[in-house]
């Protein structure tokens, strides 16, 4: 009642999503968590990396470049 008498800050009013909406919404999370974990793997690559002096770019090219260093 307080919030259809104008009281807006007292009360939100939340509409609940239905299950297809959802699901639909979950795959933007789920690619949202995927970037977050790449980012988190490159970090800890470079962080090992300059640990032992080496400055290396670590891109999609990266498993490529360091086959050919090996070699």
């Amino acid at each position: 009642m307080r919030y259809h008498n104008g009281e807006k800050k007292v009360w939100s009013v939340v509409r609940v999503p239905s299950v297809a909406e959802e699901d639909q919404r979950q795959l933007g999370r789920e690619l949202i968590a995927l970037k977050d974990e790449q980012t988190q793997h490159v970090n800890r690559i470079k962080g090992l990396l300059a640990s032992q002096g080496l400055d290396v770019k670590v891109d999609e090219n990266f498993p490529e470049r360091s086959l050919d260093v090996g070699a």
